[in-house]
């Protein structure tokens, strides 16, 4: 999380909690929210190393799965990429 305050350059950042998610989001189940946040203005940020051929996500249940290209889904979502994420190796 300090890399994406970084990146994102904000004094603090927490992750939402479940009511906040359900206000937001009301007509998804909750972590099963869709990647596009325009709808409610928050920034959408990708790990640039997870840009590859296509991407896989939720859209409003744990049912449904959207698989698009990623070039469509960057097209459509308009994210800002950077390295936020932490290497596998880095976990173990």
């Amino acid at each position: 999380m300090v890399k994406l305050r970084h990146y994102l350059s904000l004094p603090s950042i927490r992750l939402a909690d479940e009511k906040e998610l359900s206000e937001l989001f009301p007509d998804c189940e909750l972590g099963a929210m869709p990647p596009f946040g325009y709808s409610c203005e928050l920034p959408v940020v990708v790990d640039a190393r997870i840009a590859t051929d296509f991407i896989a996500f939720t859209i409003g249940t744990h049912r449904d799965v959207v698989r698009m290209s990623f070039t469509d889904f960057a097209r459509l979502a308009r994210p800002k990429f950077s390295l936020i994420g932490v290497r596998p190796e880095v976990l173990v």
